[in-house]
């Protein structure tokens, strides 16, 4: 277990003398457990992404200006407060919101390690109301360096082989995942506190594993095609969603087998659309059916179903329109109760993907200037309001989703390439692996410095 525990000074910029200071012991979320356990359940070391944690895992910092859900669950980039500063492992001259690492005082100790970064006079200026450790690449830049411990990994090479399922929940001390067969539910249990802090390296091991459960479906669906791009999607909520715009099925029979299609993909360019809705239980792992819904979208003109077109994120679904200029906005429980964000007609919605604690998306538009292609990213919420944090930048990856509560993102797909099966995970870099509210908010002005001063201590009771 790791515990936290941080430091914040002002200083007077011209006197040096201290005028603040500021400590607090604080929570750790799973975060680093969560990535830990995703990565061993396929039976891969940990790469320099993860390790040390201190440096890498946990290597960069947030500040925001405004209070932080305290939830060892709440690993997301927050809704409910904005960023007010970051610090990664290096020196920055450039950026007004960035620090820089103090290497002569940063240095591993018996227990731990402790970080310290300096904020200039000209950086984070503002009211500073929570801290959080995050990747050292989200200290970079937390809009733009979307995914850290990425890697592919052949299925016919998995040191356990029998973990050849698809990796869709953490919970607990416990990976869960669905088994080859697609309808077999397993889990395996992993030790989150086998890795300390400063440890450089972290090797595979083999996780016990049980069947748990077997998913109650009919003849002609299973859970191998989970993810948005083959139409299953946790919602956040609960449930496991499958959701298709016709419930249209043809079946044909081939050597004493029956075979089944399902009519997904098809648009509505003129008429109201209807997307046929059911859901699994996921909560308990029954994975109880639910009855079928039918919603009509009146109005609405969706795009053809594919990989980024239908998200759903705690009781809202998000879907491009046809021409993919806007998104619309459904409140499940409510359908008539429909918005849209539209950016400009100037480009599309290219992709899109739950990522916050308490709703909503991240989303990508592309568009077209001076011959080249750029994109714009940023947050979309249930209310139809957004923030965008990157202008001009460079596609961000967003691949289909398997996760935990918004938390954690993996795709599994075949490779026609290496002809075989491969899963894929990672993780968003900036996730929350720490939270510190401070008791009452601190304000630093272009008159002063900032010190902040971060330890991690590695402590043997659970």
């Amino acid at each position: 277990m790791i515990k936290g525990h941080t430091t914040i000074e002002l200083f007077n910029a011209k006197t040096g003398e201290r005028e603040f200071q500021y400590e607090k012991d604080n929570l750790v979320t799973n975060a680093v457990q969560e990535l830990i356990a995703f990565q061993t359940m396929i039976g891969r070391s940990m790469n320099n992404n993860v390790f040390p944690i201190a440096k890498n895992a946990l290597g960069g910092i947030l500040l925001f200006d405004g209070k932080l859900t305290e939830d060892v669950n709440n690993t997301n980039f927050p809704t409910e407060a904005k960023l007010v500063g970051y610090a990664s492992r290096d020196t920055n001259t450039d950026d007004a919101m960035r620090g820089s690492l103090n290497a002569i005082e940063t240095h591993k100790t018996d227990t731990g390690y402790v970080s310290v970064w300096d904020f200039g006079t000209a950086q984070a200026n503002g009211t500073i109301q929570s801290v959080a450790l995050t990747s050292a690449y989200a200290g970079v830049n937390p809009f733009q360096r979307q995914v850290c411990g990425d890697f592919y990994c052949d299925m016919d090479t998995i040191e356990n082989k029998e973990h050849n399922g698809r990796p869709f929940l953490v919970q607990d001390e416990f990976v869960y995942w669905l088994n080859s067969d697609g309808v077999t539910v397993q889990r395996g249990r992993f030790d989150p506190y086998a890795v300390k802090v400063a440890d450089q390296t972290y090797g595979s091991f083999t996780l016990p594993y049980e069947t748990v459960t077997t998913l109650k479906l009919p003849d002609y669906q299973n859970f191998s095609n989970i993810g948005p791009a083959k139409y299953w999607m946790p919602g956040t909520d609960g449930y496991l969603y499958l959701i298709t715009q016709n419930n249209r099925i043809s079946s044909y029979t081939s050597y004493g087998n029956t075979y089944y299609n399902y009519y997904y993909d098809e648009g509505n360019e003129k008429d109201d659309a209807k997307l046929y809705l059911t859901k699994y239980k996921m909560s308990d792992l029954s994975f109880e059916k639910q009855p079928e819904e039918v919603i009509t979208l009146a109005g609405v003109h969706l795009a053809s179903r594919n990989d980024y077109s239908i998200v759903v994120n705690k009781g809202y679904l998000y879907a491009k329109s046809y021409d993919e200029h806007s998104i619309y906005i459904v409140n499940l429980s409510n359908p008539v109760d429909i918005k849209t964000f539209t950016f400009d007609n100037s480009g599309t919605f290219d992709r899109m993907t739950p990522m916050l604690y308490n709703g909503g998306i991240q989303y990508q538009y592309r568009y077209e200037k001076d011959g080249n292609s750029y994109y714009k990213t940023g947050f979309l919420y249930p209310d139809a309001s957004h923030s965008e944090e990157a202008v001009d930048g460079a596609a961000i990856e967003i691949p289909p989703i398997l996760h935990s509560d918004g938390k954690l993102l993996a795709t599994y797909h075949y490779d026609g390439y290496y002809d075989n099966d491969r899963i894929r995970t990672a993780l968003r870099c900036a996730y929350l692996g720490t939270i510190n509210n401070l008791s009452s908010p601190i304000t630093k002005n272009a008159s002063q410095t900032m010190k902040i001063t971060y330890t991690l201590t590695d402590k043997e009771d659970a």
